[in-house]
């Protein structure tokens, strides 16, 4: 009797914890165990910098590569002993092609936070106050600063990419496999558009600047639901961040071009709705450029129905 409960309890917690038909650990799982890791690792590598360096650049500049090195330990790990995948199922390539999509990611960024400044200017809404700003506290060159700088949000943008368009995006598509195929679109595209937002929620107040977040998360899902490639949406994160702050003068950085933004209203700012009306735009651009590229448009495999489930 003992054995017959024994083995009963085996199999129900064997199928609890492992999908039957690939032999691998379940999806749910594995975004946990992967989250828990990337969480851990950042968590830890921000205590260990922060005890050891008071340089605030210094800090800063550690902290984000320590995002980077938690985000490609924890879905390296996660991929590679939980899943037998590689770095590059996920999306992270050194092609030809992968290099041309992040050029291209690249331009579609730098367009974006480049609409927005003409937007201000046509309606008002700022002026142009001169050119290299460098706040007169920091003891870094303009130069130094910009270049610094290329590096923290090159490193931020492939971590989150990764992790969020690579992982968690791929793995929320495998969860949602037995779902009609606009549910599991909705599922992954949308649902990883949602924990990009929370990931960014020390910078949402305001219920527009949870759309922003959003729409954001749904632009840089766009590319990766029709060729699973990361490339493009590390570009479109980088250009548009940078260009952003340190070219055209929207945040309060280091920037080349002087902006006063004059208008406090929702459609200005961050994350304001001009902004979210920009990053809308860019979709039109992303669609032109696959679609010229294949000739088609058709969503990769990790997002159409499988006839297997994870």
């Amino acid at each position: 009797m003992s054995t017959t409960i024994t083995k009963s309890v085996y199999t129900a917690t064997h199928k609890l914890f492992k999908n039957q038909d690939t032999a691998r650990i379940r999806t749910g799982w594995r975004l946990i165990v992967c989250l828990w890791l990337f969480l851990t690792g950042f968590v830890i590598s921000i205590l260990l910098i922060e005890a050891s360096f008071k340089d605030g650049l210094i800090t800063d500049t550690l902290s984000v590569f320590g995002l980077l090195a938690s985000a490609l330990v924890a879905v390296g790990v996660t991929a590679k002993y939980l899943e037998n995948r590689s770095l590059s199922y996920y999306g992270l390539n050194f092609t030809k092609e992968s290099w041309l999509n992040l050029a291209v990611g690249v331009v579609i960024g730098t367009l974006i936070p480049a609409g927005i400044l003409a937007t201000y200017l046509i309606l008002g809404w700022a002026s142009i106050e001169g050119f290299i700003d460098t706040p007169t506290a920091s003891t870094y060159s303009f130069p130094t600063i910009l270049v610094i700088s290329i590096g923290l949000i090159a490193a931020i943008s492939i971590g989150e990419e990764l992790l969020i368009r690579g992982y968690i995006m791929q793995n929320l598509a495998e969860t949602a496999q037995r779902l009609p195929q606009v549910l599991i679109l909705l599922v992954a595209w949308g649902g990883s558009a949602v924990i990009f937002a929370w990931f960014h929620n020390a910078n949402i107040e305001m219920w527009y600047e949870a759309v922003h977040f959003i729409t954001g998360g749904l632009l840089l899902g766009l590319p990766v639901l029709f060729d699973a490639d990361l490339s493009m949406p590390i570009g479109i994160h980088f250009a548009y961040n940078y260009g952003l702050a340190f070219i055209f003068g929207l945040r309060d950085d280091s920037a080349l071009i002087i902006v006063d933004i004059t208008s406090t209203s929702a459609w200005t700012g961050m994350a304001g709705l001009t902004e979210t009306i920009a990053v809308l735009a860019a979709g039109i651009p992303v669609i032109i450029w696959i679609y010229w590229r294949s000739d088609k448009l058709s969503f990769a495999a990790p997002f159409t129905r499988q006839e297997t489930t994870e």
